[in-house]
């Protein structure tokens, strides 16, 4: 739906993607969809604004994912995913990625 949104240029539904995203998608409640997410967002989405979300997620949550079997396949395959999650660990960057994020759900 978001690629969709943003190739047709609908930013009022690119907003309720990201919020709706943002509410639901959460590892801790359902890994296996989580990781899912991931490998449609690293396949199919260019804008970076739904990394802005997910990555702040893998932060919190990166001891649990670390321990499932199919995230550390996907960290595996996805080398570009790997960086930015490093990135996180830098608080500058992190903060750059917050208001990435909040321009993106206030357009």
């Amino acid at each position: 739906m978001y690629a969709i949104a943003d190739k047709y240029d609908v930013p009022p539904l690119r907003r309720l993607i990201l919020q709706r995203l943002e509410e639901l998608c959460d590892p801790v409640k359902d890994l296996d969809d989580f990781v899912a997410v991931l490998r449609v967002t690293d396949a199919c989405i260019a804008d970076r604004a739904l990394w802005d979300i997910l990555l702040p997620k893998m932060k919190t949550n990166i001891t649990q994912l670390l321990l499932d079997e199919s995230f550390r396949e996907l960290a595996m395959e996805l080398p570009g995913l790997t960086l930015p999650l490093l990135g996180m660990l830098d608080q500058i960057e992190f903060v750059k990625v917050l208001e990435r994020r909040k321009k993106a759900l206030n357009m």
